[in-house]
């Protein structure tokens, strides 16, 4: 019977990833980590070592594989309405302006997905619209330093779908331009 209890456990360190967790002590574990339960990550130092157990609201980020993610206080749009909710988004791309993602189910069970922008100017990452009108001209006014890149993205020849590539863009533009000289 005791085998029986512990067998779970056991199969989800066959499950888990290299990765990292952050806690909120900005304490950085790395090792082994996965979902455990929808609101709980499993972590482990070594493979087949004690598996350790992290409320997500003990979290402040995390990598799994590759992909990581920070938590944020953001609106995020579920079924045509902004909610304001604490959730992990995806880093996309990270540079001095950043590209973020976040997937969640609306209340009808549907899968929606919300990308922001971040710099660090910004108190909250600001939720990107989707609607091609209002892309054209809040996305061309973010970027509107670029004037190459501002002059594109208003003309429609770049759209929510080159996202990701705007932002790369735009981060390797940033990078090459000298510093203000605030005197």
């Amino acid at each position: 019977c005791l085998l029986l209890l512990l067998w779970p456990l056991g199969l989800l360190s066959q499950n888990l990833k290299t990765g990292y967790l952050i806690t909120s002590d900005y304490d950085t574990l790395s090792g082994f980590v996965g979902f455990a339960r929808a609101e709980t990550m499993a972590y482990m130092a070594k493979k087949n070592g004690e598996e350790n157990f992290f409320p997500m609201e003990d979290l402040v980020g995390f990598q799994l594989e590759g992909d990581r993610f920070e938590r944020h206080v953001v609106d995020v749009t579920m079924s045509n309405f902004p909610e304001r909710r604490d959730v992990f988004l995806k880093v996309v791309v990270d540079g001095p302006v950043r590209f973020l993602e976040y997937e969640g189910s609306s209340l009808f069970g549907t899968m929606n997905t919300n990308h922001f922008l971040h710099h660090p100017g910004l108190e909250m990452p600001w939720l990107i619209p989707s609607n091609e009108r209002q892309f054209k001209k809040q996305v061309a006014n973010f970027f509107r330093e670029q004037e190459d890149l501002y002059k594109e993205i208003k003309a429609g020849e770049l759209t929510y779908d080159d996202l990701n590539a705007i932002v790369i863009r735009y981060n390797v533009w940033s990078m090459t331009v000298p510093p203000q000289d605030n005197n």
